[in-house]
């Protein structure tokens, strides 16, 4: 129960701040899409490093599961402009 109040909290501070500055376009000094984005991707880290850390793994285990879902991220992203490139377009099926 723990994380899931971590997780929120850091939502609702994040949303708050976004509220907030929303006329300035800027939260603590980034653009606001940025720092929306930032929050989020805090939140996903911050479920995963309770997922390691509660799991009853030894630390060197944990370290290289994590170094291989890390490897397959890293691999998945020179196939995203190319999968990006093959979007329906708005006349018709062909690619861009």
């Amino acid at each position: 129960m723990n994380r899931l109040i971590l997780l929120l909290a850091i939502l609702a501070i994040g949303l708050a701040l976004l509220i907030f500055n929303h006329d300035s376009g800027q939260t603590l000094g980034m653009n606001n899409d940025d720092f929306g984005r930032l929050v989020s991707l805090g939140a996903i880290a911050t479920l995963l490093a309770a997922g390691v850390i509660r799991s009853r793994r030894h630390f060197g285990e944990s370290v290289r599961l994590i170094a291989v879902w890390l490897l397959i991220a890293l691999a998945s992203f020179p196939a995203m402009p190319i999968a990006s490139s093959f979007r329906p377009s708005a006349t018709g099926c062909s690619p861009n």
